[in-house]
Protein backbone atom coordinates (compact mmCIF):
# COMPACT_ATOMS: atom_id res chain seq x y z
CA UNK A 1 0.00 0.00 0.00
CA UNK A 2 1.40 3.09 -1.02
CA UNK A 3 1.02 5.85 1.98
CA UNK A 4 -0.11 8.50 0.23
CA UNK A 5 -2.97 6.08 0.09
CA UNK A 6 -3.72 6.63 3.70
CA UNK A 7 -7.14 8.17 4.41
CA UNK A 8 -5.33 11.16 6.26
CA UNK A 9 -4.45 12.03 2.33
CA UNK A 10 -7.96 12.73 1.40
CA UNK A 11 -8.83 15.53 -0.35
CA UNK A 12 -11.43 16.16 1.79
CA UNK A 13 -8.78 16.39 4.88
CA UNK A 14 -6.50 18.59 3.34
CA UNK A 15 -8.01 21.75 4.18
CA UNK A 16 -8.22 20.52 7.74
CA UNK A 17 -4.55 19.48 8.12
CA UNK A 18 -3.51 23.31 6.86
CA UNK A 19 -6.09 24.25 9.43
CA UNK A 20 -4.10 22.21 12.04
CA UNK A 21 -1.10 23.97 11.02
CA UNK A 22 -2.40 27.49 10.72
CA UNK A 23 -3.75 26.56 14.19
CA UNK A 24 -0.11 25.74 15.65
CA UNK A 25 1.70 28.79 14.20
CA UNK A 26 -1.35 30.55 15.73
CA UNK A 27 -0.58 29.37 19.32
CA UNK A 28 2.64 29.63 18.82
CA UNK A 29 2.57 33.62 18.40
CA UNK A 30 0.36 33.72 21.15
CA UNK A 31 2.32 31.76 23.49
CA UNK A 32 5.88 32.95 22.54
CA UNK A 33 6.84 34.40 25.82
CA UNK A 34 3.46 34.22 27.49
CA UNK A 35 4.28 34.43 31.03
CA UNK A 36 6.73 37.32 30.87
CA UNK A 37 5.02 39.47 28.48
CA UNK A 38 1.69 39.39 29.22
CA UNK A 39 0.59 43.02 29.57
CA UNK A 40 -0.03 44.13 33.37
CA UNK A 41 -2.06 47.42 33.67
CA UNK A 42 -3.60 48.69 35.81
CA UNK A 43 -7.08 46.92 34.85
CA UNK A 44 -5.38 43.67 34.87
CA UNK A 45 -3.84 44.65 38.47
CA UNK A 46 -7.58 45.49 39.72
CA UNK A 47 -9.04 42.43 38.40
CA UNK A 48 -6.10 40.13 39.42
CA UNK A 49 -6.76 41.25 42.97
CA UNK A 50 -9.97 40.76 42.92
CA UNK A 51 -9.95 36.96 41.97
CA UNK A 52 -7.26 36.74 44.71
CA UNK A 53 -9.18 37.42 47.43
CA UNK A 54 -12.28 34.98 46.03
CA UNK A 55 -9.80 32.31 46.19
CA UNK A 56 -8.75 33.55 49.61
CA UNK A 57 -12.37 33.60 51.01
CA UNK A 58 -12.13 37.40 51.52
CA UNK A 59 -14.51 37.94 49.02
CA UNK A 60 -17.50 36.19 47.32
CA UNK A 61 -18.11 35.33 43.76
CA UNK A 62 -19.56 38.46 42.48
CA UNK A 63 -23.15 38.81 41.19
CA UNK A 64 -21.29 41.92 38.89
CA UNK A 65 -18.49 41.98 36.49
CA UNK A 66 -16.09 45.14 35.79
CA UNK A 67 -17.45 48.42 34.94
CA UNK A 68 -18.04 48.82 31.09
CA UNK A 69 -15.70 51.83 30.37
CA UNK A 70 -16.27 55.36 32.01
CA UNK A 71 -19.56 54.71 33.12
CA UNK A 72 -20.85 52.94 36.75
CA UNK A 73 -22.88 50.17 34.66
CA UNK A 74 -21.76 46.81 35.36
CA UNK A 75 -21.27 44.16 32.88
CA UNK A 76 -22.05 40.51 34.18
CA UNK A 77 -19.90 38.38 36.27
CA UNK A 78 -18.68 35.25 34.29
CA UNK A 79 -15.62 37.25 33.19
CA UNK A 80 -13.94 36.77 36.85
CA UNK A 81 -15.51 33.42 37.17
CA UNK A 82 -13.73 32.36 34.09
CA UNK A 83 -10.40 34.09 35.97
CA UNK A 84 -11.52 31.78 39.30
CA UNK A 85 -12.05 28.82 37.71
CA UNK A 86 -8.16 29.25 35.89
CA UNK A 87 -6.53 30.52 38.78
CA UNK A 88 -8.11 27.54 40.69
CA UNK A 89 -7.07 25.25 38.20
CA UNK A 90 -3.62 26.14 37.42
CA UNK A 91 -2.51 28.62 40.29
CA UNK A 92 -3.13 32.00 41.46
CA UNK A 93 -0.90 33.84 39.51
CA UNK A 94 -1.49 36.77 36.93
CA UNK A 95 -0.24 34.46 34.21
CA UNK A 96 -2.97 31.71 34.66
CA UNK A 97 -5.35 34.81 34.88
CA UNK A 98 -5.06 35.12 31.05
CA UNK A 99 -5.47 31.73 30.05
CA UNK A 100 -9.43 31.99 29.45
CA UNK A 101 -8.22 35.31 27.05
CA UNK A 102 -5.59 32.76 25.33
CA UNK A 103 -7.69 29.77 25.07
CA UNK A 104 -10.73 31.73 23.39
CA UNK A 105 -8.18 33.23 21.34
CA UNK A 106 -7.20 30.10 19.79
CA UNK A 107 -10.55 28.38 19.38
CA UNK A 108 -11.66 31.80 17.33
CA UNK A 109 -9.01 30.93 14.67
CA UNK A 110 -11.03 27.54 13.77
CA UNK A 111 -14.14 29.05 14.55
CA UNK A 112 -13.12 31.47 11.91
CA UNK A 113 -12.56 28.91 9.41
CA UNK A 114 -15.87 26.82 9.86
CA UNK A 115 -17.76 30.60 9.61
CA UNK A 116 -16.32 31.37 6.77
CA UNK A 117 -16.45 28.13 4.88
CA UNK A 118 -20.36 28.54 5.17
CA UNK A 119 -20.09 30.81 2.32
CA UNK A 120 -16.67 30.49 0.70
CA UNK A 121 -14.19 28.04 -0.98
CA UNK A 122 -12.02 25.90 1.22
CA UNK A 123 -9.33 27.76 -0.54
CA UNK A 124 -10.69 31.14 0.75
CA UNK A 125 -11.62 30.44 3.88
CA UNK A 126 -7.66 29.36 4.63
CA UNK A 127 -5.93 32.17 3.55
CA UNK A 128 -8.20 34.51 5.56
CA UNK A 129 -8.22 32.06 8.27
CA UNK A 130 -4.12 32.24 8.26
CA UNK A 131 -3.83 35.85 8.09
CA UNK A 132 -5.99 35.91 11.22
CA UNK A 133 -3.74 33.64 13.09
CA UNK A 134 -0.90 36.04 12.64
CA UNK A 135 -2.71 38.81 12.57
CA UNK A 136 -0.95 41.46 15.52
CA UNK A 137 -4.41 43.11 16.48
CA UNK A 138 -5.59 39.41 17.11
CA UNK A 139 -2.44 38.44 18.67
CA UNK A 140 -1.96 41.57 20.85
CA UNK A 141 -5.30 40.91 22.33
CA UNK A 142 -5.32 37.16 23.07
CA UNK A 143 -2.15 37.91 25.42
CA UNK A 144 -3.12 39.28 28.63
CA UNK A 145 -6.41 39.17 30.53
CA UNK A 146 -9.31 41.39 30.01
CA UNK A 147 -13.48 41.35 29.41
CA UNK A 148 -13.41 42.16 26.28
CA UNK A 149 -10.81 39.84 24.84
CA UNK A 150 -12.77 36.69 24.61
CA UNK A 151 -15.19 38.37 22.60
CA UNK A 152 -14.10 37.71 18.68
CA UNK A 153 -14.69 34.34 19.60
CA UNK A 154 -18.01 34.66 21.14
CA UNK A 155 -19.87 36.72 18.22
CA UNK A 156 -18.10 34.45 15.00
CA UNK A 157 -19.56 31.38 17.80
CA UNK A 158 -22.98 33.13 18.17
CA UNK A 159 -23.63 33.93 14.48
CA UNK A 160 -22.58 30.97 12.94
CA UNK A 161 -24.38 28.87 15.79
CA UNK A 162 -27.37 31.32 15.03
CA UNK A 163 -27.44 29.86 11.43
CA UNK A 164 -27.19 25.99 12.32
CA UNK A 165 -30.59 26.16 13.75
CA UNK A 166 -32.03 26.53 10.37
CA UNK A 167 -32.56 22.46 10.14
CA UNK A 168 -35.11 20.28 9.79
CA UNK A 169 -33.12 17.88 12.48
CA UNK A 170 -34.98 18.47 15.75
CA UNK A 171 -32.01 17.27 17.69
CA UNK A 172 -29.61 19.36 15.38
CA UNK A 173 -31.70 22.28 15.88
CA UNK A 174 -31.93 22.20 19.75
CA UNK A 175 -28.47 21.35 20.06
CA UNK A 176 -27.18 24.53 18.20
CA UNK A 177 -30.05 26.57 19.61
CA UNK A 178 -28.71 26.15 23.07
CA UNK A 179 -25.39 26.69 21.78
CA UNK A 180 -26.79 30.28 20.63
CA UNK A 181 -27.73 30.59 23.71
CA UNK A 182 -25.03 30.30 25.36
CA UNK A 183 -22.37 32.54 23.23
CA UNK A 184 -24.99 35.37 23.48
CA UNK A 185 -25.08 34.77 26.93
CA UNK A 186 -21.57 35.06 27.16
CA UNK A 187 -21.17 38.12 24.92
CA UNK A 188 -23.54 40.47 26.47
CA UNK A 189 -21.75 40.23 29.65
CA UNK A 190 -17.93 40.80 27.75
CA UNK A 191 -18.82 44.18 26.06
CA UNK A 192 -21.68 46.67 26.32
CA UNK A 193 -21.46 47.30 22.82
CA UNK A 194 -22.19 43.55 21.76
CA UNK A 195 -25.05 43.84 24.64
CA UNK A 196 -26.49 46.71 21.89
CA UNK A 197 -25.42 44.76 19.23
CA UNK A 198 -26.75 40.98 20.03
CA UNK A 199 -30.96 42.27 20.16
CA UNK A 200 -30.50 43.36 16.34
CA UNK A 201 -29.30 39.89 15.20
CA UNK A 202 -31.86 38.12 17.08
CA UNK A 203 -34.71 40.32 15.79
CA UNK A 204 -33.69 39.97 12.22
CA UNK A 205 -32.81 36.13 12.86
CA UNK A 206 -36.50 36.03 13.75
CA UNK A 207 -38.12 37.96 11.03
CA UNK A 208 -36.16 36.19 8.37
CA UNK A 209 -37.18 33.01 9.36
CA UNK A 210 -40.80 32.96 10.60
CA UNK A 211 -42.40 32.95 7.10
CA UNK A 212 -40.71 29.89 6.37
CA UNK A 213 -41.12 28.37 9.98
CA UNK A 214 -44.14 29.96 12.44
CA UNK A 215 -42.57 27.88 15.36
CA UNK A 216 -39.47 29.53 15.13
CA UNK A 217 -40.70 31.65 18.35
CA UNK A 218 -39.94 28.45 20.68
CA UNK A 219 -35.95 28.50 18.90
CA UNK A 220 -36.13 32.43 19.65
CA UNK A 221 -37.49 32.28 23.40
CA UNK A 222 -34.86 28.97 23.96
CA UNK A 223 -31.66 31.04 22.44
CA UNK A 224 -33.36 34.65 25.18
CA UNK A 225 -33.87 31.71 28.12
CA UNK A 226 -30.43 30.34 27.87
CA UNK A 227 -29.03 33.81 27.83
CA UNK A 228 -30.97 35.22 30.63
CA UNK A 229 -29.70 31.93 32.74
CA UNK A 230 -26.40 32.45 32.34
CA UNK A 231 -26.52 35.85 33.61
CA UNK A 232 -28.84 34.96 36.46
CA UNK A 233 -26.16 36.60 39.34
CA UNK A 234 -26.49 39.70 37.28
CA UNK A 235 -30.63 39.59 37.51
CA UNK A 236 -30.74 38.47 40.91
CA UNK A 237 -28.18 41.84 41.71
CA UNK A 238 -30.77 43.55 40.00
CA UNK A 239 -33.76 42.28 41.96
CA UNK A 240 -32.04 42.90 45.31
CA UNK A 241 -30.88 46.33 44.40
CA UNK A 242 -34.07 47.57 42.76
CA UNK A 243 -32.60 47.69 39.33
CA UNK A 244 -29.92 49.87 40.04
CA UNK A 245 -27.07 48.63 37.51
CA UNK A 246 -30.36 48.96 35.03
CA UNK A 247 -30.37 52.39 35.69
CA UNK A 248 -26.40 53.21 35.39
CA UNK A 249 -26.66 51.67 31.66
CA UNK A 250 -29.13 53.96 30.39
CA UNK A 251 -27.74 56.83 32.33
CA UNK A 252 -24.14 55.89 31.15
CA UNK A 253 -25.71 55.65 27.56
CA UNK A 254 -27.10 58.89 28.14
CA UNK A 255 -23.93 60.51 29.03
CA UNK A 256 -21.48 58.48 26.59
CA UNK A 257 -23.98 59.50 23.60
CA UNK A 258 -23.65 62.55 21.39
CA UNK A 259 -26.29 65.38 20.67
CA UNK A 260 -28.29 64.23 17.41
CA UNK A 261 -27.20 67.54 16.23
CA UNK A 262 -23.60 66.35 16.56
CA UNK A 263 -24.73 63.05 15.06
CA UNK A 264 -23.38 63.85 11.12
CA UNK A 265 -20.38 64.70 12.16
CA UNK A 266 -19.51 61.62 14.55
CA UNK A 267 -20.50 59.52 11.63
CA UNK A 268 -17.87 60.84 9.94
CA UNK A 269 -15.44 60.55 12.53
CA UNK A 270 -17.13 57.06 12.54
CA UNK A 271 -16.46 56.45 9.48
CA UNK A 272 -12.99 57.30 9.23
CA UNK A 273 -12.24 54.86 12.37
CA UNK A 274 -13.77 51.81 10.99
CA UNK A 275 -11.52 52.58 8.00
CA UNK A 276 -8.88 53.07 9.38
CA UNK A 277 -9.10 49.82 11.95
CA UNK A 278 -10.09 47.73 9.51
CA UNK A 279 -7.13 48.35 7.59
CA UNK A 280 -5.15 47.91 10.60
CA UNK A 281 -6.65 44.44 11.82
CA UNK A 282 -5.31 42.66 8.82
CA UNK A 283 -2.04 44.72 8.08
CA UNK A 284 -1.13 45.40 11.32
CA UNK A 285 -1.33 49.51 9.92
CA UNK A 286 -1.62 52.10 12.75
CA UNK A 287 -4.49 51.92 14.33
CA UNK A 288 -6.46 54.80 16.42
CA UNK A 289 -6.05 55.50 20.20
CA UNK A 290 -8.93 58.09 19.58
CA UNK A 291 -11.32 58.32 16.45
CA UNK A 292 -10.66 62.09 16.24
CA UNK A 293 -10.17 63.47 13.01
CA UNK A 294 -7.46 65.02 14.84
CA UNK A 295 -5.50 61.83 15.10
CA UNK A 296 -5.57 61.14 11.47
CA UNK A 297 -4.49 64.98 10.90
CA UNK A 298 -1.77 64.66 13.38
CA UNK A 299 -0.05 61.54 11.36
CA UNK A 300 -0.41 62.83 7.93
CA UNK A 301 1.69 66.20 9.12
CA UNK A 302 4.10 63.63 10.83
CA UNK A 303 4.58 61.69 7.46
CA UNK A 304 5.08 65.11 5.57
CA UNK A 305 7.34 66.30 8.21
CA UNK A 306 9.54 63.06 7.68
CA UNK A 307 8.87 62.29 4.08
CA UNK A 308 7.70 65.51 2.83
CA UNK A 309 5.41 65.57 0.00
CA UNK A 310 5.93 62.02 -0.91
CA UNK A 311 4.94 61.04 3.14
CA UNK A 312 1.63 62.81 2.32
CA UNK A 313 0.71 61.19 -1.09
CA UNK A 314 1.55 57.91 0.79
CA UNK A 315 -0.69 58.50 3.98
CA UNK A 316 -3.54 59.56 2.12
CA UNK A 317 -3.15 56.86 -0.68
CA UNK A 318 -3.23 54.44 2.26
CA UNK A 319 -6.01 56.23 3.53
CA UNK A 320 -7.78 55.91 0.16
CA UNK A 321 -6.79 52.00 -0.71
CA UNK A 322 -8.21 51.64 2.88
CA UNK A 323 -11.65 53.19 2.20
CA UNK A 324 -11.87 51.64 -0.81
CA UNK A 325 -11.10 48.24 1.10
CA UNK A 326 -14.13 48.94 3.53
CA UNK A 327 -16.89 50.60 1.60
CA UNK A 328 -16.33 48.30 -0.63
CA UNK A 329 -16.30 45.18 2.03
CA UNK A 330 -20.01 46.58 2.95
CA UNK A 331 -21.60 46.88 -0.67
CA UNK A 332 -19.69 43.21 -1.47
CA UNK A 333 -21.39 41.79 1.38
CA UNK A 334 -24.98 43.36 0.27
CA UNK A 335 -24.47 42.47 -2.97
CA UNK A 336 -23.29 38.63 -1.87
CA UNK A 337 -26.39 38.38 0.12
CA UNK A 338 -28.98 40.26 -2.66
CA UNK A 339 -27.36 37.99 -5.20
CA UNK A 340 -26.93 34.66 -3.41
CA UNK A 341 -29.70 31.84 -4.61
CA UNK A 342 -29.23 29.36 -1.56
CA UNK A 343 -31.99 30.59 1.23
CA UNK A 344 -29.67 29.11 3.93
CA UNK A 345 -26.26 30.55 2.71
CA UNK A 346 -28.69 33.79 2.05
CA UNK A 347 -30.15 34.16 5.44
CA UNK A 348 -26.61 33.62 6.81
CA UNK A 349 -25.51 36.85 5.11
CA UNK A 350 -28.26 38.77 6.36
CA UNK A 351 -27.71 38.30 9.74
CA UNK A 352 -23.62 38.98 9.06
CA UNK A 353 -24.86 42.26 7.31
CA UNK A 354 -27.06 43.23 9.83
CA UNK A 355 -24.73 42.78 12.94
CA UNK A 356 -22.14 44.38 10.47
CA UNK A 357 -24.12 47.35 9.89
CA UNK A 358 -25.37 47.42 13.15
CA UNK A 359 -22.12 47.75 14.94
CA UNK A 360 -21.50 51.00 13.04
CA UNK A 361 -24.62 52.39 13.27
CA UNK A 362 -24.24 51.68 16.94
CA UNK A 363 -20.67 53.24 17.13
CA UNK A 364 -21.52 56.35 15.78
CA UNK A 365 -22.95 58.14 18.99
CA UNK A 366 -20.09 57.21 20.95
CA UNK A 367 -17.34 57.44 18.04
CA UNK A 368 -14.89 60.05 19.41
CA UNK A 369 -14.55 57.66 22.65
CA UNK A 370 -14.00 54.56 20.72
CA UNK A 371 -10.06 53.14 20.56
CA UNK A 372 -9.47 50.40 19.09
CA UNK A 373 -10.48 48.20 21.51
CA UNK A 374 -13.63 48.61 20.69
CA UNK A 375 -12.94 47.09 17.45
CA UNK A 376 -12.95 43.63 19.10
CA UNK A 377 -16.72 43.52 18.56
CA UNK A 378 -16.55 43.38 14.78
CA UNK A 379 -12.87 42.38 14.71
CA UNK A 380 -14.11 39.34 12.12
CA UNK A 381 -16.03 42.11 9.74
CA UNK A 382 -12.49 42.99 7.92
CA UNK A 383 -11.51 39.69 7.27
CA UNK A 384 -15.20 38.77 5.67
CA UNK A 385 -14.30 41.81 3.58
CA UNK A 386 -10.87 40.42 2.17
CA UNK A 387 -12.80 36.73 1.57
CA UNK A 388 -15.19 38.77 -0.42
CA UNK A 389 -12.68 40.71 -2.49
CA UNK A 390 -10.74 37.56 -2.59
CA UNK A 391 -13.92 35.93 -4.01
CA UNK A 392 -14.26 38.53 -6.53
CA UNK A 393 -10.72 38.41 -7.53
CA UNK A 394 -11.31 35.10 -8.57
CA UNK A 395 -14.46 35.03 -10.15
CA UNK A 396 -12.94 38.11 -12.39
CA UNK A 397 -9.80 37.51 -13.32
CA UNK A 398 -9.38 33.74 -12.69
CA UNK A 399 -6.18 32.24 -12.35
CA UNK A 400 -4.63 35.40 -12.42
CA UNK A 401 -6.95 35.97 -9.30
CA UNK A 402 -5.63 33.56 -7.63
CA UNK A 403 -1.97 35.17 -7.79
CA UNK A 404 -3.40 38.08 -6.64
CA UNK A 405 -4.64 36.40 -3.77
CA UNK A 406 -1.97 34.87 -2.55
CA UNK A 407 0.35 37.83 -2.90
CA UNK A 408 -1.81 39.84 -0.91
CA UNK A 409 -1.77 37.31 1.71
CA UNK A 410 1.78 36.88 1.69
CA UNK A 411 2.13 40.15 2.12
CA UNK A 412 -0.28 41.00 4.63
CA UNK A 413 0.88 38.09 6.85
CA UNK A 414 4.76 39.53 6.42
CA UNK A 415 3.63 42.64 7.85
CA UNK A 416 1.97 41.55 10.82
CA UNK A 417 4.78 39.06 11.80
CA UNK A 418 7.16 42.02 11.18
CA UNK A 419 4.84 44.10 13.58
CA UNK A 420 5.26 41.30 16.07
CA UNK A 421 8.40 40.51 16.42
CA UNK A 422 9.63 44.52 16.52
CA UNK A 423 6.71 44.09 19.47
CA UNK A 424 8.16 41.25 21.09
CA UNK A 425 12.07 43.22 21.04
CA UNK A 426 10.45 46.22 22.26
CA UNK A 427 9.05 44.22 25.46
CA UNK A 428 13.33 43.01 25.58
CA UNK A 429 14.36 46.80 25.69
CA UNK A 430 15.59 46.32 22.14
CA UNK A 431 13.99 49.40 20.91
CA UNK A 432 13.27 51.30 23.76
CA UNK A 433 12.14 54.58 21.67
CA UNK A 434 9.01 52.50 20.32
CA UNK A 435 7.37 51.69 23.94
CA UNK A 436 4.40 52.95 23.75
CA UNK A 437 3.16 54.01 27.69
CA UNK A 438 0.82 52.69 29.04
CA UNK A 439 -0.42 50.01 26.69
CA UNK A 440 2.53 48.00 26.42
CA UNK A 441 3.66 47.37 30.62
CA UNK A 442 3.89 43.34 30.72
CA UNK A 443 4.11 41.62 33.62
CA UNK A 444 7.77 41.20 33.35
CA UNK A 445 8.11 45.09 33.83
CA UNK A 446 6.24 45.18 36.96
CA UNK A 447 7.70 42.30 38.83
CA UNK A 448 10.84 43.48 38.20
CA UNK A 449 10.22 47.41 39.08
CA UNK A 450 8.48 45.92 42.36
CA UNK A 451 11.20 43.93 43.46
CA UNK A 452 13.42 46.57 42.91
CA UNK A 453 11.63 49.02 45.15
CA UNK A 454 10.90 45.98 47.95
CA UNK A 455 14.76 45.52 48.25
CA UNK A 456 15.30 49.41 48.31
CA UNK A 457 13.06 50.09 50.48
CA UNK A 458 14.73 48.32 53.38
CA UNK A 459 12.63 48.02 56.54
CA UNK A 460 10.40 50.75 55.50
CA UNK A 461 6.67 49.48 55.15
CA UNK A 462 5.41 52.99 53.24
CA UNK A 463 7.71 54.04 49.63
CA UNK A 464 6.91 56.79 47.13
CA UNK A 465 7.08 56.65 44.16
CA UNK A 466 7.17 60.09 41.74
CA UNK A 467 3.71 60.52 39.53
CA UNK A 468 5.50 62.19 36.90
CA UNK A 469 4.09 59.99 34.73
CA UNK A 470 0.49 60.46 35.48
CA UNK A 471 -0.39 57.29 35.86
CA UNK A 472 2.75 55.77 35.85
CA UNK A 473 2.51 53.91 32.98
CA UNK A 474 -0.78 52.11 34.23
CA UNK A 475 1.51 50.69 36.76
CA UNK A 476 0.63 51.72 40.18
CA UNK A 477 -2.32 49.13 40.70
CA UNK A 478 0.54 46.38 39.38
CA UNK A 479 3.21 47.00 41.78
CA UNK A 480 0.89 47.19 44.79
CA UNK A 481 0.17 43.91 43.11
CA UNK A 482 3.57 42.20 43.69
CA UNK A 483 4.41 44.62 46.53
CA UNK A 484 1.31 44.43 49.33
CA UNK A 485 1.97 40.57 50.11
CA UNK A 486 4.77 42.09 51.63
CA UNK A 487 3.49 44.55 53.56
CA UNK A 488 4.70 47.26 51.61
CA UNK A 489 2.06 50.25 50.59
CA UNK A 490 2.90 52.68 47.86
CA UNK A 491 2.21 56.83 47.90
CA UNK A 492 1.91 58.69 44.85
CA UNK A 493 4.28 61.81 44.94
CA UNK A 494 3.29 65.45 43.81
CA UNK A 495 4.15 68.65 44.93
CA UNK A 496 1.69 69.05 47.55
CA UNK A 497 2.71 65.66 49.23
CA UNK A 498 5.03 65.83 52.94
CA UNK A 499 6.95 62.84 53.21
CA UNK A 500 8.06 61.19 56.26
CA UNK A 501 11.78 61.16 56.88
CA UNK A 502 14.14 58.40 55.78
CA UNK A 503 11.40 57.09 53.61
CA UNK A 504 12.38 55.59 50.65
CA UNK A 505 11.24 57.59 47.12
CA UNK A 506 11.24 56.04 44.01
CA UNK A 507 10.72 57.79 39.95
CA UNK A 508 10.30 55.36 37.09
CA UNK A 509 10.67 56.28 33.27
CA UNK A 510 11.28 55.00 30.02
CA UNK A 511 14.83 53.07 29.38
CA UNK A 512 15.21 55.60 26.69
CA UNK A 513 15.94 58.87 28.67
CA UNK A 514 19.18 60.51 27.78
CA UNK A 515 21.56 61.94 30.04
CA UNK A 516 19.84 65.20 29.95
CA UNK A 517 16.49 63.94 30.26
CA UNK A 518 17.52 62.35 33.34
CA UNK A 519 19.17 65.50 34.90
CA UNK A 520 15.82 67.28 34.27
CA UNK A 521 14.27 64.67 36.40
CA UNK A 522 16.53 65.42 39.12
CA UNK A 523 15.82 69.03 39.08
CA UNK A 524 11.77 68.29 38.49
CA UNK A 525 11.86 66.07 41.21
CA UNK A 526 13.78 68.13 43.95
CA UNK A 527 10.98 70.69 43.21
CA UNK A 528 9.01 68.23 45.13
CA UNK A 529 11.65 66.55 47.21
CA UNK A 530 13.78 69.41 48.34
CA UNK A 531 16.80 67.60 49.50
CA UNK A 532 16.35 64.46 47.70
CA UNK A 533 18.83 63.11 44.72
CA UNK A 534 19.37 60.45 42.45
CA UNK A 535 21.42 57.66 44.63
CA UNK A 536 20.70 54.17 42.44
CA UNK A 537 18.81 53.18 39.32
CA UNK A 538 18.88 49.96 37.52
CA UNK A 539 17.03 49.10 34.45
CA UNK A 540 14.03 46.47 33.24
CA UNK A 541 13.72 45.66 29.59
CA UNK A 542 12.16 49.00 28.60
CA UNK A 543 11.80 50.66 32.06
CA UNK A 544 14.68 52.42 34.49
CA UNK A 545 13.58 52.78 37.74
CA UNK A 546 15.26 55.26 39.74
CA UNK A 547 16.19 55.17 43.68
CA UNK A 548 16.09 58.72 45.61
CA UNK A 549 18.01 59.60 48.92
CA UNK A 550 18.82 62.49 50.99
CA UNK A 551 21.96 64.58 50.88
Amino acid sequence: MNRFDHPIFDKKYIPFILLGLIVVAGIFLRTYHFADWIRFNDDQARDATFVHGVLSGRKDLPLLGPNASGTRFRLGPLFYYFQSASAWTFGDTPVTLAYPDLFFSILAIPMLFLFLRKCFSDRISLVVTALSAVSSYAVEYSRFAWNPNSLSFFTIFFLYALSETDTEDRKRKLSWTILSGIALGVGVQLHTLFLLVAPFVLIAFFLLTFRKQPSIWKTTTIIVAVALFLNAPQLSSEVQTGGENTREFITGIIMESTPIRLLPEYAVVDGVCQVRNNAMIISSSEGLEDCHLAGFRSRLAAEEKALGTFGRIIALSGLALSTLFSVGGYLLLLWRAHRETDPKKRRFLVLVAVYAIAAFLIFIPFATEMTSRYFLVVEFVPFLFLALWFESAEKRFAKIGVSIIVAVIIILSFLNVRTLFETFASYEGAHPERVVAPESVTVSDIRSIAGYIRVHAGTSDTVYVDDRSGDLFGMIKGLFYFLDPYGITIKTLNENTRIAPDFPVFSIDLSSISKDEELLLERSSKEKLADYHITDSATFGRFTVFAFGRN
